[in-house]
């Protein structure tokens, strides 16, 4: 081996070296850093009392909560954008089909009609002259004085003229639409519900104007458990109450008239509706019960303390311990409220355990451990 070749070789093997100790410097790092990571916490166990929800029967009577709503309801809405310059109705209001809810500033849509016209006035003007020097044309090419070419590019010229004044007038009647959407006006005759703009805000299409109900036809929309929706038959005859003036029950007959086969998917229930006849004592809105006679169970009849419950916005919710002994929070829909407790219409079911101990500290997920309680006790 030559001096040359020994020191190529001691330089690769102090190369090999260095790379080695860079790796195992990786090494070490690699699980110092594993060591040192923190593992993942799972909740803790959580301990709690729960109640179990029984479902109430009254007289053999399957029941449901609902509400009385006009037969026939509808949110009017803009179709145009723009300031809102008057609004000529109020809540309570006797209204007319075509009668002025609510007026859009309409200077930028005048201003869109007036060059409209002024486009299909010089589309117009423009087809006549192309209309003249075709004719011009026709009587040159019976002389055989005009050429063929210039006669194709005449009837070219007044064929596309016609198209520009068809085009405009559509640009126009476009226009006069837009015109015509900053003017609400009533639909049909009926009763304004409730305002939902003020002058001065700025409307866009799809904002809501205004609610209206219109004639006495009167129904009670009713939420039945999925599970007891099978029950209920078109042309069953109910009864229907509702909280009238200083807690006095009003009682009214009514027969289902249609029942919607979609159900929803948060509250598990069935849309109901009763059909009823007017009566002066009913408005919409009122808050009741309905009671099928198809010896059915009833729905429940639930009231929680109101600090079991978790508000966000909108929406509630309680805790449940399901049967795999784990903590779930169940979106739930409130009704009345009845001293420090609040009814709950839906989202719990017969045997659910719902959670009555403080319930702050709570996760959707944890383990939990049931402990008993005195009012399980007592059963």
């Amino acid at each position: 081996m030559n001096p040359e070749q020994s020191k190529n070789r001691r330089l690769l093997g102090l190369i090999g070296g260095v790379a080695l100790a860079a790796l195992a410097v990786k090494f070490m790092t690699t699980r110092h850093e594993s060591a040192t990571a923190p593992a993942a916490v799972s909740p803790p166990l959580a301990v709690v009392q729960v109640h179990t929800v029984h479902a109430a029967t009254e007289g053999g009577a399957l029941q449901a909560i609902g509400r009385i709503k006009n037969v026939r309801e509808s949110t009017i809405t803009a179709r145009a954008m723009g300031k809102v310059v008057r609004v000529a109705v109020k809540s309570g209001d006797l209204v007319k089909a075509g009668q002025l809810l609510a007026k859009l500033d309409d200077a930028d849509a005048s201003g869109r009609v007036s060059q409209a016209k002024g486009a299909l006035a010089q589309a117009d003007a423009a087809r006549v002259i192309a209309k003249q020097n075709l004719g011009r044309f026709e009587k040159l090419r019976e002389s055989d004085s005009a050429s063929e070419a210039k006669y194709e590019k005449a009837q070219f010229d007044y064929q596309s003229a016609v198209g520009a004044v068809e085009q405009a007038t559509g640009a126009l009647k476009t226009a006069d639409a837009y015109l015509r959407e900053t003017t609400i006006a009533a639909p049909f005759d009926g009763r304004i519900v409730d305002t939902l703009i003020e002058e001065g805000e700025t409307a866009a299409p799809g904002h809501p104007v205004a609610r209206m109900e219109g004639g006495n036809d009167i129904e009670f929309e009713a939420s039945v458990n999925a599970s007891d929706i099978a029950g209920v038959a078109i042309g069953l005859h109910v009864t229907v109450i509702l909280d009238g003036p200083a807690g006095e029950p009003i009682e009214l007959p009514g027969d289902v008239g249609e029942i919607v086969p979609a159900q929803d998917a948060i509250t598990h229930t069935s849309l109901a509706r009763i059909k009823m006849k007017p009566d002066e004592r009913v408005r919409s809105g009122m808050f009741g019960r309905v009671r099928f006679a198809v010896g059915a169970r009833s729905c429940p009849s639930i009231y929680v303390p109101s600090t079991l419950l978790r508000r966000r916005g909108q929406l509630s919710a309680l805790f449940v311990v399901d049967e795999a002994s784990t903590v779930r929070l169940r979106l739930v829909t409130e009704g009345a409220q009845r001293g420090g407790e609040t009814e709950v219409l839906s989202g719990v079911a017969d045997g659910d355990m719902l959670v009555v101990s403080d319930v702050r500290e709570l996760l959707d997920g944890q383990t939990a451990r049931v402990q008993p309680n005195a009012i399980e006790g007592e059963k």
